[in-house]
């Protein structure tokens, strides 16, 4: 008998409570390692973000933001949704990676590097920067290209890694990139005195430029792709897509709103408080990060059994992001010190959106548990409907202009499609189950 065999007298609860308490240690230790690595590379991406915030200023770091909600949009529909097919069919079958990999090669490529060109082009004329058009594209090109083709790259290496279960790797991957970020910006910043949008554009594409060649490294192991489109997925990572441009734009349409009401100064304070409550959400991210692949696997149950483990997992996401939440209204006081006596605006803006981390791990965790289990068209018409509605109210604020009706619409927008997709899955599941019980008869 082995020396870690149980004794001949161990009760069998004993030995389930032992087993019960192993892999409940086991999932802490690999949510607080998962944790570790995004607040690592988050606190890296931050402290970049605090030297280009304070060297630009909020007029020019106000332009940067609204160049960067521009680009986020086309990075919802760069790749088609790829990246989350190969994350959910190889977390299912490993063998069929070759395929899926270039299944989201060829649809990542070319719809990055379209969208890379054509935004930089409107961008250009949108909000030009002085150089003149020729001057002004080729900078735009720069951050939009870094923010949608190289990031989108980095998302993938992510979703390989993680269908692996690699997850140190995966860790690594966005260590690196955030200290990357974070060494492009002191270099710029305190050695370079970069303070303007054009010339932090030139470090910003060879930062991203220098972490995609590395992550590129980090899943050469895996194997080479497969050039061919997966039958049913294009269609499937279309609507993912769709849905994370209709995501993108309820998460943006706030900056664009307060665009046209707002001068540049006031975008930037905004924006500051916007990326704090993104840095503050890591807690959520990193937990919907490490269960997607259980998820996925028990979606070849069903919807039901996805539920009920979006169930179990709502309450942890939950207490997570009201953790977040106390702690950023706490800290807010904190902004002016840390990003320079001009943002002082962004102090009440950072406390009154801290609510939006708890309405955003709810909506993230329906989201991946209607994708889980197959659900792709509900959860489109879904996000569709409370898409249309979400817009309209912030579309609303910004006609009468105040900066409080901005921020309610963009609770407002943000509760109705957590309501929809928990509400979409919890009827998918009694649907289920009222068929099985059918069957059974």
């Amino acid at each position: 008998m082995g020396l870690s065999s149980p004794s001949l007298g161990t009760a069998p609860q004993d030995i389930e409570r032992a087993s019960r308490t192993s892999r409940l240690t086991a999932a802490v230790r690999l949510y607080a390692s998962s944790t570790a690595a995004l607040a690592i590379g988050l606190i890296a991406h931050t402290l970049g973000l605090i030297l280009v915030a304070r060297a630009l200023g909020p007029a020019q770091f106000g332009v940067l933001a609204l160049v960067t909600s521009v680009g986020n949009i086309g990075l919802a529909l760069s790749g088609l949704g790829g990246s989350e097919v190969l994350r959910r069919l190889v977390a299912r079958d490993r063998s069929i990676y070759p395929r899926a990999l270039g299944h989201a090669l060829i649809l990542l490529v070319p719809s990055s590097l379209a969208l890379s060109v054509l935004l930089a082009a409107g961008l250009a004329w949108w909000v030009p920067l002085g150089g003149g058009y020729g001057v002004d594209f080729g900078v735009h090109l720069l951050l939009v290209a870094s923010n949608i083709a190289l990031f989108a790259w980095l998302g993938l290496v992510e979703q390989i890694l993680l269908a692996f279960d690699a997850n140190g790797h995966a860790n690594a991957v966005n260590i690196a990139s955030g200290l990357a970020r974070a060494l492009a910006a002191v270099l710029a910043c305190l050695v370079f005195k970069v303070d303007s949008v054009a010339t932090w554009a030139v470090w910003h594409f060879g930062f991203y430029l220098v972490t995609a060649i590395a992550a590129a490294a980090a899943v050469w192991r895996f194997g080479r792709p497969t050039l061919g489109l997966l039958p049913g997925e294009v269609v499937k990572g279309g609507t993912l897509s769709l849905t994370n441009l209709l995501m993108v734009l309820r998460q943006n349409a706030d900056v664009l709103a307060l665009s046209l009401v707002a001068s540049p100064a006031t975008i930037g304070a905004y924006s500051v408080a916007r990326r704090v409550i993104g840095t503050a959400s890591v807690l959520s991210a990193s937990f919907d990060r490490i269960i997607y692949s259980r998820l996925a696997r028990a979606g070849h149950e069903g919807v039901a059994a996805v539920a009920r483990l979006a169930k179990r997992y709502a309450v942890i996401s939950g207490l997570l992001c009201l953790a977040a939440t106390a702690v950023v209204i706490a800290g807010a006081g904190l902004v002016p010190w840390i990003f320079g006596a001009t943002y002082e605006a962004a102090v009440p803006m950072l406390r009154a959106l801290s609510g939006l981390l708890v309405l955003t791990g709810l909506h993230y965790l329906a989201f991946d548990a209607l994708n889980a289990s197959d659900q792709h068209k509900p959860r489109l018409m879904a996000e569709i409907v409370t898409s249309a509605l979400g817009l309209g109210l912030l579309a609303g604020a910004a006609v009468v202009g105040s900066l409080t009706g901005i921020i309610l619409a963009t609770y407002a927008a943000t509760a109705l499609v957590v309501v929809a997709l928990w509400g979409t899955l919890f009827r998918l599941d009694g649907l289920e189950r009222r068929q099985r019980a059918d069957a059974a008869k």
